[in-house]
């Protein structure tokens, strides 16, 4: 799976490779910096941008499983239609908490392994 993104600025491709990380992966395949992405890392960062961190899942989730949102059921689009601009109108309700758990609307992302983290950064943004 390809994708290119702001972490790709900060994270060297040999720290990525192998990383359990969480992704947008219904997005449509787009060119970005002269390569076909085929997904969206989602990460956490600071107000300036000047520390950013890939969100996790839990060490025992399994490789392509559905993050979910408690109260929050039904099948994903197959593919995100860019012109509805669906995570776009979903992105500022995605933040981390307290705790450093990525959120929606304050529920967690979670695996049948557990809540999805970030290592430092509380209370930011996800993009």
């Amino acid at each position: 799976l390809s994708s290119s993104s702001a972490a790709s600025d900060v994270y060297k491709r040999q720290e990525m490779q192998g990383a359990m990380v969480v992704v947008v992966a219904n997005m449509k395949p787009s060119k970005m910096r002269s390569a076909m992405s085929y997904a969206m890392l989602i990460a956490a960062s600071n107000a300036d941008r000047s520390c950013v961190e890939l969100v996790s899942p839990p060490p025992d989730s399994k490789i392509g499983e559905r993050v979910t949102f408690e109260g929050y059921e039904g099948k994903p689009e197959f593919v995100l239609n860019p012109k509805k601009k669906i995570f776009e109108k979903l992105q500022p309700d995605l933040s981390t908490n307290s705790e450093g758990v990525a959120t929606y609307k304050g529920v967690p992302f979670k695996t049948s392994a557990g809540v999805c983290k970030v290592k430092t950064l509380k209370n930011c943004k996800l993009s």
